[in-house]
């Protein structure tokens, strides 16, 4: 007979007077090991634990004992653990429970000649004792989730959880009407645009060639009237549009003529292409230039350029200084108010909030719609940053107002989405994100993948906290796919350990540990840490509420052996 089915029937049927059923045994096991704090999650959980599930998970636990006392041992060890009174053992147990308990079942077997003839050292006998507790503490931990024991809105053991709500923390934030390293209208862009044409004009013959004047001139006149061209592009049509413009620059720097004129075109076409693909080396090839003075748009968008690049690159007070110089050249209220925008995220940078505050109130009081919007949003950030999410959501809201673009309003509705969810309040958290997906661009652009993988992620952790976990696995699918094809590989393997949950929450636990093997290898394979050790404890736990706790040493050792790096941190954990 299975050794399952004939243990269980052991504790339906065969047990003595006094003696604990299956689930009755696991409920005082954890109460006496500290893991079930009250009565009330004791009657809570007496109440959710199927019995067979009960007598199962106990049975799969001792299953190690048959090491140290052979089969029948290891019975007689479940019959004993069963009979035990467990508030006279804690009276008597000292700080030392676990111990206290291995001696009173161990003494229990020796009372028996038969049995205690087999019947190892008690030193021997201990640490097989200790692995059975280890597996029963492993147990309850995953039956506590899977049976909804833990009452928090938001699991933040999650690592998805705690990477969308810290994720508002990075600046300059989650793409908002892309901080600009333009001009922030098109009267400014315009203005720009026509001196960079007149000095192509005296360029076009000296060295350029006309041919590649003339695609310059496209790409100029595209920005004129869309400042926002070259973010809509596609990479492949980024890298054609950013050709002529490497072209134009390299030919410039080769002209042995020196000048103001020279300088400020090459910085205006370099300008141009930190737009198309902003990168560190560009922007320190700017800062070795300096425009001249016969066009303040020029000036500002240099300043401004270094000022973001220094920002993003956490170089704080070198931004501050970038910035100080960018408002001195502003010519209109709105750059000015651009220049505070900046000044503001950079002071949150220095954790210098009450100037963050003060920067943003200026900015807003010169502001037109858009920017007044843009520094809205920055608001809430900053507002996120000091814990206040309910203010932080009136800002959000205030700056969903100024939107013009669709993934920007994606974007502020995912925000006011995750305040909520810091707030407990998952049922306006789904309003917010039900927003977001009502909003999805239908466009192939990478930021609304990656918004609408922001938006799929937080609606299945709120689905899964409130364990509908039906829906939690649909969004999971589709936070998953988006994930992949937006190339974020942290998502994807937080994705599969949210379908793992979702799994065992429907109580799949077979299912589940496929999950949580398949995030622990993707996890591995991109160095996620984090990632590595939440699988770990999940797979255990899908296991032994599987009854299959021999299995996690073999899948530690394949998983080791494609991926060396990781042996010392998952062999340093007691399997």
């Amino acid at each position: 007979m299975n050794l399952y089915v004939c243990g269980f029937r052991l504790l339906q049927y065969g047990r003595r007077d006094g003696q604990m059923d299956g689930r009755e045994t696991l409920i005082s096991l954890g109460t006496y090991l500290g893991l079930i704090e009250n009565s009330e999650t004791a009657r809570y959980l007496a109440g959710r634990i199927d019995e067979a599930d009960a007598g199962k998970w106990l049975l799969a636990s001792a299953e190690i004992l048959k090491k140290a006392a052979g089969r029948e041992g290891m019975m007689a060890a479940i019959t004993i653990i069963g009979s035990t009174d467990y508030d006279r053992l804690h009276q008597l147990a000292g700080p030392d429970t676990e111990c206290a308990l291995a001696r009173h079942v161990y003494d229990g077997l020796s009372e028996t000649r038969a049995r205690s003839a087999n019947l190892p050292p008690f030193e021997t006998f201990y640490p097989y004792f200790s692995q059975f507790l280890r597996r029963v503490e492993t147990t309850l931990r995953g039956a506590f989730y899977a049976l909804g024991v833990k009452k928090e809105i938001v699991d933040l053991d999650n690592p998805l959880a705690f990477e969308a709500v810290a994720e508002l923390r990075h600046l300059p934030g989650r793409r908002y009407g892309e901080t600009s390293q333009l001009p922030s209208n098109v009267r400014q862009v315009t203005a720009m645009v026509r001196y960079v044409h007149i000095l192509i004009d005296r360029y076009d013959r000296k060295c350029l060639g006309r041919d590649l004047s003339n695609r310059v001139r496209q790409n100029l006149d595209r920005i004129s009237a869309y400042p926002w061209y070259f973010a809509m592009l596609e990479k492949t049509r980024k890298a054609e549009a950013s050709r002529p413009l490497a072209q134009a620059v390299e030919k410039l720097r080769s002209y042995p003529e020196d000048g103001e004129d020279k300088q400020d075109l090459i910085i205006a076409l370099s300008i141009l292409l930190f737009n198309i693909h902003p990168s560190p080396q560009l922007a320190d090839y700017l800062a070795k230039l300096r425009p001249g003075t016969a066009n303040r748009y020029l000036q500002h968008a240099y300043y401004a350029v270094l000022t973001l690049n220094s920002l993003i690159t956490g170089r704080s007070r070198l931004a501050a200084q970038y910035a100080r110089k960018a408002y001195e050249v502003a010519t209109d209220a709105d750059m000015k108010a651009y220049d505070c925008l900046l000044s503001g995220c950079i002071k949150i940078q220095l954790r210098d909030y009450e100037e963050a505050i003060r920067a943003f109130e200026t900015g807003i009081s010169l502001a037109d719609l858009k920017t007044r919007s843009l520094i809205k949003f920055y608001m809430g950030v900053l507002q996120y940053e000091l814990g206040d999410a309910g203010g932080a959501i009136d800002s959000f809201r205030e700056a969903r107002a100024g939107c013009t673009d669709e993934c920007d309003a994606m974007t502020v509705s995912n925000n006011i989405g995750t305040c909520y969810i810091a707030m407990r309040n998952p049922v306006a958290a789904l309003k917010a994100l039900e927003e977001a997906e009502n909003s999805f661009p239908y466009n192939g652009r990478l930021t609304a993948r990656q918004m609408r993988t922001v938006t799929y992620s937080l609606m299945a952790i709120i689905y899964l906290s409130m364990r509908e976990f039906d829906l939690a696995d649909h969004y999971c699918r589709k936070a998953l796919r988006t994930s992949r094809e937006a190339g974020n590989t942290r998502s994807v393997a937080d994705q599969l350990i949210n379908l793992g949950l979702a799994a065992s929450g429907k109580k799949e636990y077979a299912r589940a540990a496929n999950y949580f093997t398949s995030a622990l290898n993707y996890s591995c394979n991109i160095d996620y840490v984090e990632g590595v050790l939440y699988s770990v404890e999940r797979l255990r736990q899908a296991l032994a509420l599987d009854g299959r706790h021999g299995e996690v040493r073999q899948i530690m050792r394949n998983v080791i052996k494609k991926h060396p790096r990781f042996s010392s941190i998952l062999m340093a954990r007691r399997w």
